[in-house]
This record gives structure tokens, sequence and C-alpha cells, in this order.
């Protein structure tokens, strides 16, 4: 149970595949038994204000917290002059090659890239992700969660759970989120056992994929250019 706090609107941003979905869920679980709304995709300012309307819906439910995803992109221009509530916001970020593996696995399932330049489309996504870790890194108003120790680490959860004024409460940890379609490796099939996963260690079983060699030149790339994130 969490201690006594005011409504609340979580605003989460990150590159998609860096498991934000797993730490909206976790923080869900923190605030248990208090119901939780998530308003996942927030892409333009039409699902903005579609999603305040369910907002206020959901507040007449008896809804106290709410979870408002931003994939691949940051919330600029939203919640500026909202202030019903108390807004937390969240960046969310990843081991790169861990990441790149996810990103790479998931969207060549997909055939994202199918008619596409492979290496410029990565390349323009990896400029968005460092942008999005400089931003994370500059602006006090952001809460950096680094997923790779959030998994690993009771410790570091505990110490998100106090910064935010929450009773850690890991109780939605093993839950794989349906958002998404779970696991770039594993969909959702170590839901109730999500600590099982290799999520660490992901640019290992990538070796045998036809993407790897354009893996290794970006992972090359990287880190010649900042090797203090990789």
């Amino acid at each position: 149970m969490t201690i006594s706090i005011p409504p609340r609107i979580y605003i989460i941003s990150g590159m998609q595949r860096c498991g934000h979905h797993a730490i909206i869920s976790w923080l869900k679980g923190c605030h248990d038994p208090e119901p939780c709304v998530s308003y996942n995709h927030v892409k333009t300012p039409t699902s903005y204000n579609n999603y305040l309307v369910q907002l206020e819906d959901n507040e007449k439910q008896g809804v106290s917290y709410h979870f408002f995803n931003f994939e691949n992109r940051l919330p600029f221009r939203y919640f500026k002059d909202y202030h019903r509530y108390e807004k937390i916001y969240i960046g969310v970020t990843r081991s790169f090659r861990n990441w790149l593996a996810s990103a790479m696995m998931r969207n060549f399932q997909v055939i994202r890239y199918k008619k596409r330049n492979k290496y410029k489309t990565l390349s323009k996504y990896i400029s968005a992700w460092l942008a999005m870790i400089k931003h994370f890194q500059t602006r006090n108003e952001y809460l950096h969660i680094y997923y790779d120790n959030w998994f690993s680490s009771q410790t570091y959860r505990n110490e998100l759970a106090s910064i935010l004024e929450l009773t850690l409460n890991d109780i939605n940890l093993n839950y794989v989120p349906r958002f998404g379609g779970g696991s770039s490796f594993d969909k959702r099939r170590f839901n109730k056992k999500a600590q099982e996963m290799d999520v660490l260690h992901r640019y290992e079983h990538i070796k045998d994929k036809s993407f790897y060699p354009l893996y290794s030149q970006l992972c090359e790339e990287y880190k010649e250019l900042c090797g203090e994130w990789y």
C-alpha cells in the first residue's frame, strides 16, 4: 500500500523497446490497491484531447492515478497548462546494445523496413534516442529511470519508489504487459515470470539474424560517438 499522496499524472517518455510498459505496470503495482489507468501512445493533439476526456470520465469512477505514455517523442506541448493534478515526468532509457537488439528484432519482424534504406532509417532512430537521453539528463523535472538497473536491482527500485513517495511493491514485476505485443524476443511467454527473461543480454540473441551485420556496424559507430553511454 502507498503513502497517501495527491492525485497524479505520470508522463512517461522513451523510445520503443526501452521497457517503459513494464515500468508503468510496476508503478501501478506500487499504487496497489488504488485504481490506475494507462493512456497509451499519445501521438497527436487529437489523441491527447481525447485522452483528457477519458481521464475526466475515469476520475468520476474514482481513479486518481493516470499514466500517459509517449513513445519515440517528448511531451513538449502537452500538459503545460494542465494544473489539476500533480505531474510526474519520467524518462526511460536502456543499455544501447540491448535496446537496439530489441528494436531491430521487433521492427524486422513486422517488416517495418521492407521498402526503406535500413541504415538511414535506423540512423535517424538512433539520433532520436540520443536526443531523448540528453533531454532526460539535462531537464530537472525528469526522473530518469534506467531500465537495466530497474529490472535487476530491488535496491534501485526501492530508491525510485522512495523518490516518488511510494512504498515499494513488486507485485507486477513478473507481469509482461500486453502493450506492444510483449517482449520482442519472447512475446508474453514469460508472463508471471518476467524476471526469468534474459533482457540484459539481448545482443547475444541476435548473432544468427540476417540483420546482425547492420546491428554490429551501428553499435561500432555509436561506441565511437559516445562510448560513455555504451
